[in-house]
């Protein structure tokens, strides 16, 4: 039998997704109940049918729910929407939840902390995550697979999470919790299954956050929900412009909680219904298009519409439900307004809230700058200037007085804390504390362009060293020589600069900035790796006919097979962002203040001694030792 090791630790992290096609969950404890919702037989917005309780508040998450019982045995809880959705992975180097697991047979109970304070692990979802997980890797084990953790399965688990960015306040928190929970708990316990349904039985949009880029939450058909999974619609490498700001008006906890304040619409809201049966399948079909074409004023407009449609949900509930605030709503006119100066001479921005009052907006790259100046114009900070903006680098600008008037808005200082830049990014980032006994951690998928770059640059140097041989020793077709020399350059200054790898740090090779910038004014005829590999393909034919030459032939013919292979899997380059500079604050170096009193001298030495003894007159003038004269210098 293998040794039981005493702990393992497991960290993993998990991405934030924003929707932009939005959900509403059911929330069902039998199967037979969505079934019923499907056919019509049970109904929402008004009293449950089949003699069960009615709606009840279910956990945290975004989107009603309801508890119905129709008949029958009671059944695992299912969290199972009642329309598709679809959402925008971001990027962990912004907003990010880290969780760590650990498993021990010291542990007498299990325990979870979020942001530093310990939580309830009772709390029924954070058990059926638990017990799911738990489940999967019995199975694994019944199943005669080898497991990669020698441990008892009833060793009590303790789990750390923290976020970077506010939790509870409209940011999907909940989704990135539950995934990144769902994700290290699969990871302790040996599981290598699909952990859609885990991760929904936390948040039902976490399943969304277990994929990076664009991804959709299908309905599914299935009665028991097997079919409920999250699927990637588009990598993150897709719509490399695409960016991303949080506007963030408030950190602080919603008043009323997205599902609790929700339920009443389940009850009460006939617009519920007919948005999810009538307008979410057609818009879904239509946001996936914008998005594999890339068209954002499209994809803007859709954005904004859905994000209207919801929050109109809530206020059609009664009593209405309202997590927009003043300054939400002044972000929603600053939006349209800096939309309609620019018409048709620029893509825009778009803006979606979801249950909280900070904005969301999406823009492309060449935008960014100008809105986050109109941003800045609107609502001045009033003591936070320098860190008003975090995350990616912005390039201050200057706004013009056409858009100022257009704007016409006065300046409300404050309103706004701070903006998060960020952009799409991959999905969830693991690493092991403690190396497990029989089987490391999971490897990411390969990132073939990586190898295709290094395997392309090394042909293009050896293209060169051949062609100079032919050409200097006037070989018979020395002309191709001069052809390799050629090819070989063009080869390399398109190879040189890395692309940014979507998952991990991508190390920059010297000076590659300023060829970035020349190899993205050709857009997609060097982003795409499709059109490289078939340029690469056609660069080493003619250099094939040279023998000193065909080294090199074969080493681009190699590496075009390799760029076609990382096209199929929908790899595409991207340029490596600059990383902004953190300006040192006073006091950082500061860890703790002192917490003992300066030592004294002794009662004796504090003692003054009299005027009489020191020598100091007693009264009238005294002269300055030090002279005095008016002169200003």
């Amino acid at each position: 039998m293998a040794s039981e090791k005493p702990i393992v630790v497991v960290t993993c992290t998990a991405p934030v997704n924003i929707a932009v096609v939005k959900y509403c969950e059911w929330w069902a404890r039998e199967a037979q109940d969505l079934g019923a919702l499907r056919t019509g037989k049970l109904r929402l917005g008004g009293a449950c049918l089949g003699g069960g309780p009615g709606p009840r508040p279910a956990a945290d998450g975004l989107g009603p729910r309801v508890d119905v019982v129709v008949g029958g045995k009671r059944d695992e809880e299912l969290i199972l929407p009642i329309n598709s959705s679809l959402s925008v992975t971001l990027h962990q180097d912004q907003l990010k939840t880290t969780t760590t697991a650990a498993i021990s047979r010291d542990f007498t109970e299990d325990r979870i902390w979020l942001n530093g304070r310990e939580e309830d692990m009772g709390h029924p979802r954070l058990q059926a995550c638990l017990r799911e997980i738990r489940r999967l890797a019995r199975k694994r084990r019944s199943d005669g697979h080898e497991d990669p953790l020698p441990l008892s399965l009833s060793y009590k688990v303790h789990v750390a999470s923290e976020n970077n960015f506010p939790t509870a306040a409209g940011l999907a928190s909940s989704a990135a919790g539950y995934a990144c929970l769902a994700y290290t708990l699969a990871r302790v316990y040996g599981v290598d299954s699909d952990l859609s349904e885990v991760a929904r039985r936390g948040s039902g949009s976490a399943c969304r956050s277990l994929y990076g880029g664009f991804v959709e939450w299908q309905m599914g058909e299935r009665p028991d929900g097997k079919d409920s999974v999250a699927r990637q619609v588009a990598p993150e490498s897709h719509w490399p412009e695409l960016r991303v700001l949080i506007l963030v008006v408030s950190a602080e906890r919603k008043p009323m909680g997205s599902t609790a304040g929700m339920q009443t619409s389940v009850e009460t809201s006939a617009l519920l219904k007919f948005r999810a049966e009538a307008l979410v399948p057609p818009r879904m079909a239509e946001m996936t298009r914008c998005i594999r074409e890339r068209n954002f004023q499209a994809f803007g407009q859709l954005t904004m519409k859905d994000s209207n449609q919801f929050h109109a949900t809530c206020l059609d509930t009664f009593p209405p439900i309202s997590y927009l605030s003043d300054t939400s709503r002044r972000i929603i006119q600053l939006v349209h307004r800096f939309n309609a100066h620019h018409g048709q001479t620029k893509a825009g921005v778009a803006y979606t809230f979801d249950a909280g009052p900070n904005a969301v907006v999406f823009t492309l790259d060449d935008t960014v700058a100008e809105f986050v100046a109109a941003v800045r114009h609107s609502f001045p900070p009033e003591s936070n200037g320098d860190k008003f903006l975090k995350g990616l680098p912005v390039e201050p600008v200057l706004l013009s007085d056409e858009l100022k008037a257009a704007l016409g808005m006065d300046p409300v200082p404050g309103s706004i804390r701070y903006i998060i830049a960020t952009q799409s990014s991959g999905a969830l980032g693991s690493e092991e504390s403690e190396p497990r006994s029989s089987r490391s951690a999971a490897m990411g998928q390969i990132e073939w362009a990586m190898w295709a770059n290094e395997q392309a640059l090394a042909s293009g140097l050896i293209l060169i060293t051949g062609g100079i041989v032919a050409t200097a020793g006037q070989f018979t077709q020395w002309y191709l020589g001069a052809y390799s020399i050629a090819a070989g350059v063009l080869v390399c200054l398109l190879e040189y600069p890395r692309g940014k790898r979507s998952k991990g740090s991508t190390m920059e090779r010297c000076g590659q900035k300023y060829l970035t910038r020349v190899v993205k004014l050709f857009g997609p005829l060097t982003r795409n790796y499709y059109i490289r590999a078939f340029l690469h393909l056609g660069l080493a034919v003619p250099a094939g006919f040279l023998l000193a030459t065909i080294l090199g032939t074969a080493c681009l013919a190699i590496a075009s097979g390799i760029y076609l292979l990382a096209a199929i899997r929908g790899e595409q380059w991207s340029p490596i962002e600059p990383k902004p500079k953190e300006r040192p604050q006073i006091g950082g170096t500061i860890k703790q203040p002192p917490s003992n009193p300066p030592p004294r001298p002794p009662a004796e030495a504090r003692k003054k001694p009299s005027e009489e003894a020191a020598g100091v007159p007693t009264g009238g003038p005294q002269e300055n030792p030090m002279p005095v004269n008016d002169e200003v210098v």
